[in-house]
């Protein structure tokens, strides 16, 4: 609900949050008039920038570019898009092209599946899931450092964990995450396919070759597990 997410927002200005990532609600449908009321009145509970989180549905609403800056235009409390509708790379090149001059950053995500294509495309980063994020923070760097054959590289390096990770999603990634010694339990409350013996052991291999790019478990984390 409304009330919900103004709780939210406010419990993580409290907390220290710059800014807050809030999907479109489906609740709203593509009405631009209610999804711009909607973020104005979460800026309007708290001192933190707005991130629009452009999901597919059924998560978000799937908004095009031109729908986005409507709501952006309407609601200047959004100051970052997270674009992750395919392709994404074209979406940011639009976002981009009509006007996301005045927004303070433009996102991917979709997993990292297209990270080289935003970024070619002006992608301020990325924001995928959590499993390799220091191998993306090593290819954001790459990036940076204007090493593009070192940011092919990584990401091609990624690419087979991806695409498994496409098809079982957070199950995957706290799969990954418990391997390497950062979370205990695999327990994922959405539902989807389940890993089996073979899924388990196709892992171990992905996971082995990606071992001189992934950092192990310090000491301190695996005694605390």
């Amino acid at each position: 609900s409304d009330e919900e997410s103004e709780a939210l927002i406010a419990a993580a200005a409290q907390a220290g949050a710059a800014a807050a990532m809030v999907v479109t609600p489906a609740r709203k449908g593509d009405d631009i008039d209610a999804l711009a009321a909607f973020y104005n009145r979460l800026a309007a509970a708290a001192p933190v920038a707005i991130m629009l989180q452009n999901a597919p549905k059924p998560m978000g609403l799937g908004l095009t570019p031109r729908q986005v800056l409507a709501v952006v235009e309407a609601a200047p409390g959004i100051r970052y898009v997270k674009e992750e509708n395919a392709p994404c790379g074209q979406r940011i090149t639009a976002l981009r092209d009509a006007g996301g001059s005045a927004l303070d950053g433009i996102f991917g995500g979709a997993g990292g599946r297209y990270i080289t294509d935003e970024l070619a495309r002006g992608a301020d980063g990325t924001m995928p899931a959590v499993e390799i994020a220091d191998l993306h923070v090593a290819l954001i760097a790459a990036h940076r450092a204007g090493d593009w054959a070192e940011v092919r590289r990584l990401f091609e390096r990624t690419l087979p964990l991806l695409n498994m990770q496409a098809v079982y999603r957070w199950r995957l990634t706290k799969e990954v995450l418990k391997r390497r010694g950062l979370i205990e339990d695999t327990y994922v409350r959405a539902p989807g396919p389940m890993l089996d013996a073979h899924d388990l052991r196709e892992l171990d291999e992905l996971m082995a070759g990606l071992g001189d790019l992934i950092e192990a478990p310090s000491p301190q984390i695996a005694r605390a597990l």
